[in-house]
């Protein structure tokens, strides 16, 4: 069974998008796509989200301001954080949002997989 059967994606990389959200529809997912956080925040607030998967670096709002409003809006909302630039940022202020998952691209599969089944 699918425990979280709608992921939104937020990504400002559309080939990055395009090419998870395909993959995970193969798996069984229903897949939205927003290309920065307010996009983002405007389909949570409008459609039934059972998780995110969140770039941080994204132009208007980015991943961890994002990752905050949402948490504050929807306190139990599951967010996992992903980014091409994890040197930058440390794992406990990605964690201090309120993101349970911080991964690093290219994303491996099977452990995004995994994650999301066990959120």
């Amino acid at each position: 069974m699918v425990l979280h059967s709608t992921i939104l994606l937020v990504d400002d990389n559309n080939e990055f998008r395009e090419a998870l959200g395909r993959i995970l529809r193969l798996t069984g997912y229903n897949v939205f796509q927003a290309g920065d956080g307010e996009e983002a925040l405007e389909i949570v607030k409008s459609k039934k989200i059972d998780l995110a998967l969140v770039d941080i670096d994204m132009p208007k709002m980015d991943g961890l301001e994002f990752t905050k409003k949402v948490r504050s809006l929807y306190p139990g909302f599951h967010v996992i954080i992903v980014t091409g630039y994890s040197q930058f940022y440390k794992p406990e202020d990605v964690f201090a949002t309120g993101a349970e998952a911080f991964l690093k691209k290219p994303v491996e599969l099977p452990m995004l997989l995994d994650i999301i089944q066990k959120i």
